[in-house]
């Protein structure tokens, strides 16, 4: 089970990472931009920024753990019920959510080393 703290230090394990609050609730941001968030409304949730279609496929895979939200999901923002998924797989989610938010020159730099 994946827990909050496990995303955490999880997530600020990227380059150029930094936990701040946002509207109340913790947030990790890469260079000031927010790739993961906890949800303000549910402590097992987070929001997180990926691609449309990775988006799609996840919420075509589980809808009761994967969402859009109303406004925030056309532009990639997805709700996930972190204590449902495997760590392994929110290693996946939280990696791309981070190449999807990072600059361009950081998160190629960080395929060049990897």
């Amino acid at each position: 089970m994946t827990t909050w703290n496990k995303i955490s230090k999880l997530s600020l394990g990227f380059p150029e990472t930094e936990e701040h609050n946002h509207l109340g609730t913790p947030a990790i941001r890469v260079k000031g931009k927010i790739f993961v968030q906890r949800s303000a409304d549910d402590n097992e949730s987070i929001l997180v920024k990926l691609s449309k279609p990775t988006q799609s496929s996840l919420i075509e895979e589980d809808e009761e753990v994967f969402s859009a939200p109303s406004h925030w999901g056309k532009f990639g923002w997805t709700n996930i019920k972190f204590s449902k998924v495997k760590e392994s797989n929110m290693s996946n989610i939280i990696e791309e959510s981070w190449i999807t938010v990072a600059p361009k020159s950081l998160s190629k730099k960080r395929e060049e080393t990897t």
